[in-house]
Order: C-alpha cells, then sequence, then structure tokens
C-alpha cells in the first residue's frame, strides 16, 4: 500500500509526523521517500494535463512531428505525444526564460510564464493553446 504525503504547512507536517508515527508502530520496516521541489503535486498534474492538451490541440490542427527514420533514410510523420511537448517546446522555452532545467524546480510564476511565452508564438501562427488547467485538477474524488 502506498501513501502520499505533501508536506507544505506546519499543519500537514505534523498529520504526517502521526500517520507516520501510526505506521510505525504498526509495521516491521516503512520506507520514507523526499522529494524536494518547488512545485507541487496538483501542478505537476496540472502540467501533464496541459501537456496532453497542446498534443490533443495540435492533433487537432493536424500538425504533426516530424522524425527521423534511418530505415527509411527520410523522416516520418506522427502524432504529438505529451512527452514530445515536454521535450521539445516546454523544456527549451522553460531553460530560455529561466536557466532551469527541470519542471520540478518551477515556482507557478515561471509556469505562467512559460506558458504565456508558448501561446504567444502559437497565437502568432494562428493556433489558439488551451487554457491552463486549474480548477478541473482533481485529487482522487476531491477537487484539489
Amino acid at each position: 500500500m502506498g501513501e502520499l504525503y505533501s508536506v507544505n504547512s506546519k499543519e500537514t507536517l505534523e498529520n504526517f509526523i502521526e500517520r507516520a508515527r501510526t505506521i510505525c508502530e504498526n509495521h516491521a520496516q516503512v520506507s520514507f521517500q523526499i522529494h524536494l521541489g518547488r512545485r507541487s503535486s496538483r501542478q505537476s498534474r496540472a502540467l501533464h494535463l496541459l501537456f496532453q492538451r497542446i498534443s490533443d490541440t495540435l492533433f487537432a490542427y493536424g500538425l504533426n512531428l516530424s522524425v527521423n527514420c534511418d530505415v527509411f533514410k527520410q523522416p516520418l510523420e506522427r502524432a504529438w505525444k505529451p512527452e514530445d511537448v515536454k521535450t521539445l517546446i516546454w523544456h527549451p522555452v522553460m531553460k530560455a526564460l529561466t536557466d532551469k532545467t527541470s519542471t520540478t524546480e518551477l515556482t507557478g510564476q515561471e509556469i505562467d510564464d512559460i506558458y504565456g511565452a508558448i501561446q504567444e508564438r502559437f497565437f502568432l501562427k494562428d493556433i489558439t493553446l488551451p487554457e491552463f488547467p486549474r480548477e478541473d485538477i482533481t485529487y482522487g474524488n476531491q477537487k484539489g
């Protein structure tokens, strides 16, 4: 069984410590993994959803990704995938604007600035990208 705790306040720290204490008292072995970063789990889910929506939008506009294929000695066309959006669009713009190399290092404002720059460039090519997902990001069955 796995559980995820995001500790970002005194209250959530106390909740985590109490849960950790309970787990340790009732089980022989427990491992904790620490992940340091500015980006919240909600922001992470929003970014992944955004990358999916951008790839869907590019598909709707009939835009494909050209990939090299050594077998045929010429590029092949395929639909954009969310990972392509992250690697080929998001990361280069992120690096240019923030000099950061990982989305986990970004602040909320930096995420907004990066996406604004991306939207602007696509708009200049008459391509309207979706809004950044905010209200539709959920935690399980609850709005987060």
